[in-house]
């Protein structure tokens, strides 16, 4: 089996489990990866070993596409003198531990994936993460496609052309696992977009924390009851660092008592409102989940014309923070209260873009 290296220190190995027992890897200690296809994942020699009839099919089809994509980048190379064997191995090496941390770097990014498998976790998804071709570090991650795969039609059109067979096959076994539980987690394949071999995927553990603030925002949005703004307060102390999260807090109760006259005593959560209700779910779902927060336009006065028009909040105003820049699903920016529109869902949830 050749002998197991640590897995690097990148922000997605924290949710990585290991392929024999599935758990989590102890507090302090990482996991380690097979020493031949360097995807596989295991506490200890132990649990290597007794994956090892299972694994070694799969080790064998990832060392074999591996080789090939290795070997193709070898043909690239040649023209220009080439790096040589272990040159190539290395950049393929690096080129993987990339693009893991270029998915957790992107803001919202991690969150709209599985908030979309969460969704979709009846299907058995395969979310697949294509990055741009020409490079993975685009500046806004505009660029990047998240594809869902239900478990029924990896072997149809489209998805047939995007990942080679063996690749899926290896997927399969993962799901049939007796101890695979959709409703705790998912399949994540990254990869850059057109390259059939050698992605990089992962079984992923749902986290109660962010489907828990998708249905506070909800919440928030859908009515004016006081326990939901607590909720919202509760929330952002089980997401941030205490420091951070008490800052989010001072900063809405600030803002509410200088736009709104609402002084909160300590320990006390605002009166709800349209307008104080917004702003909560806004700092929730834009803020700190860095999601887009659609909204429909109401109540306007002086600009009745746009009453109805549909469109994202970009960020507040910087020329009044008292009111947010919202684009319209035409392109015009208008500036409005939080009063003046109403959250709205338009499909799965979406990382903001530029």
């Amino acid at each position: 089996m050749g002998d197991r290296q640590n897995a690097e220190e990148d922000p997605s190995s924290v949710r990585k489990r290991c392929w024999q027992c599935k758990s989590l890897p102890a507090p302090g200690s990482k996991l380690r990866y097979c020493g031949q296809c360097k995807a596989a994942a295991y506490c200890n020699k132990h649990c290597a070993s007794a994956d090892w009839n299972e694994h070694k099919v799969d080790c064998d089809n990832i060392r074999e596409t591996n080789r090939r994509a290795i070997e193709a980048q070898k043909v690239q190379q040649g023209r220009r003198g080439g790096e040589g064997r272990e040159g190539r191995q290395k950049d393929h090496a690096q080129y993987t531990i990339d693009i893991q941390q270029r998915f957790t770097t992107v803001p919202g990014l991690a969150y709209e994936v599985e908030l979309l498998a969460w969704k979709h976790r009846a299907e058995s998804p395969l979310i697949h993460v294509s990055f741009p071709k020409e490079s993975i570090h685009d500046v806004d991650g505009s660029g990047i496609q998240v594809t869902l795969m239900p478990r029924g039609s990896w072997e149809l059109p489209p998805f047939s052309s995007m990942i080679i067979k063996s690749n899926f096959q290896m997927l399969g076994r993962q799901f049939d696992e007796a101890s695979f539980c959709p409703d705790q987690e998912f399949m994540l394949m990254l990869n850059r977009e057109g390259q059939t071999r050698c992605p990089r995927s992962a079984a992923c553990r749902f986290t109660d924390n962010i489907v828990r603030g998708i249905e506070i925002t909800e919440a928030l949005t859908a009515g004016e009851k006081p326990e939901d703004i607590a909720d919202a307060f509760a929330w952002f102390r089980s997401m941030d660092p205490p420091h951070r999260a008490d800052y989010k807090v001072q900063n809405l109760l600030a803002r509410f008592e200088s736009l709104y006259g609402i002084v909160t005593p300590r320990g006390s959560v605002p009166v709800p409102s349209r307008a104080i209700n917004n702003e909560v779910a806004y700092m929730v779902l834009a803020a700190t989940l860095f999601l887009q927060f659609e909204v429909r336009l109401e109540g306007l006065l002086g600009a009745a014309h746009l009453n109805g028009k549909e469109g994202n909040i970009l960020s507040l105003d910087v020329a009044n923070p008292a009111r947010f820049t919202v684009r319209l699903d035409d392109g015009t920016c208008v500036s409005v209260k939080a009063s003046n529109f109403v959250h709205i869902r338009r499909g799965e949830y979406k990382r903001q873009l530029p």
